[in-house]
C-alpha cells in the first residue's frame, strides 16, 4: 500500500478498511536443532534472501523495530536446502506460512517476532459508498466468526479450489493465523496508535514516504471493531 502511494505520489484510489492480522506476523523459521530460542538470539544471525525480498526486508525491520541487531542477510534461490545444510540460519516469513517449510526432510520450528503494526488487510476502493464498504467489511468479520463457528464450510469451500490441500494442512495454517486475527480487539478492527506505528515503521523498513494516515486508511472506519462486535459478540 505505501510502496503504491510512493510510487503514485499519494494518488492511490484506495485506502485499508479493516485489518486481517492486528499483529505483524513475521517470523524466523530455524531449524529446531537450533539454539535460537527467541528474538534476542536472531541478532547477527544468516538470513535468507529469497525469491520474496519483502521478507527479507520485513525481518530486518521487526529486528531493528525491537531494538536488536540486524541480521546477515545472505541471498538463496533454495532456502529449505541451505538451512538443512547450514549455510544459513533463518528463513524470514510469515508465521502463517511456516507449514511451507515443514516436511523437507529435516524438523524446523518458528520464532514469531510479533511486533505490534499491522500488515494485511482488507482494501477498498476510495470511489466506493461508505455504506457500500462498511457492509463488505461487516461480511468480512462475520466471516471470521463463522470459520470459528463452523470450520468445515471454510475448509470445504478452499478445499473446492485447492482439492490437493489436505483438511489437516487447512486447520493447521488456520491455527497459526488465528491468535493473529483476534488479537487486540474485534477482527478487522484499526486503531489510529497502531496505524500511526505502523505507517512510521513500514516507511522506515521499506524506505517509503511516511503518507499521513488519512492517506493509508478510512478514519471513519476507526470504530470497526465497535460495529464488528454487534456481528462477533461471541468472539
Amino acid at each position: 500500500m505505501l510502496a503504491a502511494q510512493t510510487e503514485l505520489a499519494g494518488h492511490l484510489g484506495a485506502r485499508f478498511v479493516a485489518v486481517a492480522h492486528q499483529r505483524n506476523p513475521i517470523t524466523a523459521i530455524v531449524r529446531d536443532d537450533s539454539d535460537f530460542e527467541g528474538p534476542a538470539d536472531l541478532q547477527g544471525s544468516r538470513a535468507a534472501r529469497w525469491s520474496m525480498p519483502w521478507f527479507a526486508q520485513e525481518y530486518a525491520g521487526a529486528l531493528s523495530h525491537m531494538g536488536l541487531d540486524p541480521p546477515a542477510m545472505v541471498d538463496s534461490a533454495d532456502p529449505d536446502a541451505q538451512l538443512e545444510c547450514g549455510e544459513i540460519d533463518v528463513i524470514p516469513t510469515w508465521v502463517d506460512m511456516t507449514l511451507n517449510h515443514v516436511d523437507k526432510g529435516y524438523a524446523v520450528r518458528p520464532i514469531a517476532l510479533d511486533i505490534e503494526t499491522y500488515s494485511t488487510g482488507l482494501l477498498a476502493a476510495d470511489r466506493l459508498p461508505l455504506e457500500l464498504v462498511t457492509r463488505v467489511r461487516d461480511a468480512f468479520v462475520a466471516g471470521y466468526q463463522l470459520q470459528l463457528e463452523r470450520p468445515e464450510l471454510g475448509i470445504a469451500a478452499f478445499r473446492r479450489r485447492f482439492p490437493d490441500i489436505s483438511e489437516q494442512h487447512i486447520r493447521d495454517s488456520w491455527s497459526l493465523f488465528e491468535p493473529y486475527a483476534f488479537d487486540g480487539g474485534m477482527p478487522g478492527a484499526m486503531r489510529a496508535d497502531r496505524w500511526k506505528t505502523t505507517i512510521e515503521h513500514t516507511a522506515a523498513t521499506h524506505g517509503l514516504s511516511p503518507f499521513p494516515p488519512e492517506r493509508v486508511y478510512r478514519p471513519e472506519l476507526l470504530a470497526a471493531g465497535n460495529l464488528a462486535g454487534r456481528v462477533f459478540a461471541s468472539a
